[in-house]
């Protein structure tokens, strides 16, 4: 890269070679999703600008490209939630997704991680024409993780800003989803020394 340091904008996959800082917490993350027995529905949060979709994208996910099949998804206003959860399986809105899932899965011979981020704008930005977004979601959900008999191997990571865990999680144990949390807390002095020291720990770099 020309620069080694983004600044106040977030990290994209492209730009994994220069994400520092957040070590400990992608190998938590990392642990979570791929450990055998593992709830498939990951909640990922922490307070606003604390960096969850930087470690999402430049951090979790390149480590997860040599054993998954891994794909990244904002939340989009249009489509809705499970609009989105949808596209990111490559179908419509209506479609089989536990069965897009599992052809993913069968068609490459590994689990699928998606990670819908951004996902406290069902909130803080609703979609007027969709009402019943966050249900409709739900229902989806459900027909991937609450029947053991049809679950799939991957796992979903759900990213949001902290203030809406009660809700959400609220919404998931009606429905008795398995769940896992994950909070992001801020970086701590560790890690901003790595992230100022990091870009000069490689010769290419």
């Amino acid at each position: 890269p020309d620069k080694p340091y983004r600044y106040l904008d977030w990290y994209r996959r492209e730009d994994a070679s220069v994400f520092f800082g957040r070590g400990r917490e992608i190998r938590e993350l990392y642990d979570r999703v791929t450990a055998p027995g593992c709830p498939p529905l990951v909640l990922f949060y922490g307070q606003s600008g604390v960096g969850k979709s930087s470690l999402l994208t430049a951090g979790l996910l390149p480590r997860l490209e040599g054993s998954h099949i891994a794909r990244y998804a904002r939340r989009d206003k249009t489509a809705g939630m499970l609009g989105t959860l949808a596209a990111a399986l490559g179908v419509g809105l209506g479609d089989d997704i536990v069965a897009a899932w599992r052809m993913v899965e069968t068609q490459t011979g590994r689990p699928l991680l998606v990670v819908l981020d951004q996902v406290e704008e069902l909130f803080t930005r609703p979609n007027l024409q969709q009402p019943d977004e966050l249900a409709q979601a739900l229902d989806g959900l459900e027909t991937l993780f609450a029947d053991a008999g049809r679950q799939i191997q991957g796992r979903l990571i759900l990213g949001f800003r902290k203030e809406w865990l009660a809700e959400l999680d609220r919404r998931l144990a009606e429905r008795r989803l398995p769940r896992d949390e994950v909070f992001l807390e801020r970086l701590g002095r560790e890690g901003i020394a790595e992230i100022v020291t990091g870009p000069q720990s490689t010769p290419r770099l």
